[in-house]
Parts: C-alpha cells; sequence; structure tokens
C-alpha cells in the first residue's frame, strides 16, 4: 500500500521545540555521567530503576519505530532534511534510549570494580538486557519487512509493546525511591539530571500528543513524569537536611568553649 505524500512542512515551532527536545535530552543526562564518573561510585544508584530506563526506552522506541515505519518512506519522495523533521517524535524517543545505554554501561562498569563476585554473575541483568535488546530490534525489522502492508497488524504489536514499555514506566523508579529511602542519602544519584528532565517530559507529552502519537507513546512519559517529581522532593529533603541549622550546633558550642577557654587564661 504506498502513501501519498504531499512533502508539506509543519508550522516552525514544532520543529523548534522537537530538535530542542532532542538535545534537551542529551544534555539533561550529562549531569549524572559527570556525578557517576566524578564518583567512580554507583553508591545511591539502583541498577534495577537503570534496567527498567533501558528496558521502557527500548520498547518504546521499537513501538515509535513501528508506528512510523510508513513515515520512513517520505525519504524516497520528499528532501531528507523535511522527512528527519516529520520524524522528531521517534528520533526525541530513540535518542532518549540511546542516551541511557552508555549510561548503564558506565554504571556496571564501576559495580564491577565494587563487587567481589565474578563479573559474570555481576553482570546478569546487564546480559539478559542485551539478548532482550537484540531479539526485539531483529523482531521489529522482520515484522516491518514482512508485514509491511498489514497496517493494523503492525499497530496491534506496536501498541503491545508500548503498554509492555508504560508497565515498565510504572515501575522504573520505584526501585531508586527504595534506594533512596534506604540509605538517606543522594549518593552518586543526580539532582540536576531531574531537574532537568521532569519539565522536558511535559514537553515530550506535550509534543506527542500534538503531534497525533498514539496514547500508549506518550503515556509512559505521563507515568515517569509522578517518579521524577517524587524522587526530587526526596533529594531536596535530603539537601535540607544536611543542611539544617542543627547541624551546626556542635561547631558553634565548640567555638564558643574556645573563646571561654581563652577567657579564663
Amino acid at each position: 500500500m504506498d502513501m501519498i505524500y504531499s512533502c508539506e512542512t509543519e508550522p516552525i515551532f514544532g520543529y523548534i521545540l522537537g530538535i530542542s527536545v532532542c538535545i534537551g535530552i542529551v544534555v539533561s543526562y550529562i549531569p549524572q555521567y559527570y556525578s557517576l564518573i566524578k564518583s567512580k561510585q554507583t553508591k545511591g544508584i539502583s541498577e534495577y530503576s537503570l534496567l527498567l530506563l533501558n528496558l521502557s526506552s527500548l520498547f518504546l522506541t521499537a513501538n515509535s519505530f513501528i508506528l512510523n515505519f510508513q513515515t520512513f518512506r517520505c525519504y524516497f519522495h520528499c528532501s531528507w532534511w523535511l522527512c528527519t523533521l516529520n520524524l522528531l517524535s521517534f528520533i526525541q524517543i530513540a535518542i532518549a534510549w540511546l542516551s541511557v545505554v552508555p549510561l548503564y554501561v558506565v554504571f556496571l562498569q564501576y559495580l564491577i570494580q565494587e563487587s567481589k563476585e565474578k563479573p559474570l554473575i555481576v553482570l546478569k541483568y546487564g546480559i539478559m538486557y542485551l539478548i532482550i535488546s537484540l531479539i526485539l530490534i531483529l523482531g521489529v525489522l522482520i515484522t516491518d519487512t514482512i508485514l509491511i502492508d498489514k497496517i493494523s497488524f503492525e499497530k496491534t504489536i506496536a501498541q503491545t509493546l508500548g503498554i509492555i514499555s508504560a508497565i515498565l514506566s510504572g515501575g522504573i523508579w520505584i526501585p531508586q525511591i527504595i534506594e533512596l529511602l534506604k540509605i538517606q542519602e543522594q549518593g552518586s544519584l543526580s539532582l540536576v539530571m531531574f531537574f532537568i528532565q521532569t519539565p522536558g517530559t511535559v514537553v515530550q507529552i506535550f509534543l506527542q500528543i500534538i503531534d497525533h502519537q498514539d496514547w500508549t507513546t506518550w503515556i509512559a512519559y505521563a507515568v515517569t513524569f509522578v517518579e521524577q517529581v517524587i524522587i526530587i522532593v526526596i533529594l531536596i529533603i535530603f539537601k535540607y537536611k544536611s543542611n539544617k541549622p542543627g547541624e551546626l550546633e556542635p561547631l558553634i558550642n565548640e567555638r564558643y568553649d574556645n573563646q571561654a577557654i581563652q577567657t579564663n587564661i
């Protein structure tokens, strides 16, 4: 079934906002990379949350790829830049996935250094994620090749992947929240990253909706937004407690004691 392309541009505002979101996604992860590499430790970061984040992003990317697969035919009819701009919704999701994969790799590298167990045992979840990724990517490519004209069935598969992503998103940050409450400190987790990402998540939801993306694509972002807000609140509370006046009292008392001793002398 061939689609007819008008090669008409969308409102420029949408393109500017879409490109800004793509850049913002990459920039938002820089503080977390910096914090992790600088501290060289995984304390405060939940591997389960990183794993779920990677899996959710992977399934969502597969969902968006299938739903936008017909749009890729645009490259045979229209200019390269126009087709790329019209695929910004997919590109945003793909960039989000590609941004968290290296983060998980860096995390595993430091986790191996900290652990006394054999590397294969430490990497068990990472290996599982790699296998799932290869199977899913291969499966999506085969599906889109064989079922290229069966749009309704493709959409069913895409929606299933989107729902799986939404379910995974529902639990992405729960292990991280539990980890923070357990250790009662920020560790290597970056608050700046969440300050950047949370407003960006709202923008992504808005863009997906105005771009008429299926609800199974943007619902995952809605769930993530709620959990990000909870983590921000927890981290701010930790910051407040670490700087509360009560912790300065021993230093103040010590200063006055020293002054009293000098006076007596």
